[in-house]
């Protein structure tokens, strides 16, 4: 079985905002990955982010999501089947309440992996 591989980098701007050191020296802003692994990917990510007390913690995460994909697309009766740490669970409820597909997918099931990183 073939898995597709999605990823999406940015820089944590938003998520450890930029500090200065006790000698004034500015500390950079750490990077993150996220990656969406399953047989058939989203053609849209929807609500797909790093939650903000995880990256503060330096907390990586894995979620499992199961969903049925609609008539038109869209996710219908997901669940997050699974968490490595629960600082991800409502990243990955929202992630799986705004995913969309192709409609060539609808009414299938699909499993997806979720996998935030971020540099330390």
């Amino acid at each position: 079985m073939k898995t597709k591989l999605l990823v999406a980098t940015a820089f944590a701007f938003a998520l450890t905002p930029v500090a200065f050191s006790d000698d004034g020296v500015e500390e950079s802003a750490r990077s993150y990955t996220i990656d969406v692994t399953g047989d058939v990917l989203p053609a849209s990510l929807g609500d797909l982010g790093y939650p903000y007390r995880a990256a503060e913690d330096g907390l990586a995460g894995v979620c499992e999501v199961e969903l049925v994909v609609g008539e038109t697309g869209m996710a219908q009766n997901y669940t997050v089947a699974s968490c490595s740490d629960d600082a991800f669970q409502g990243a990955a409820t929202s992630f799986a309440e705004t995913l969309s597909f192709d409609e060539n997918a609808s009414d299938s099931v699909q499993s997806l992996t979720v996998a935030w990183n971020i540099e330390s």
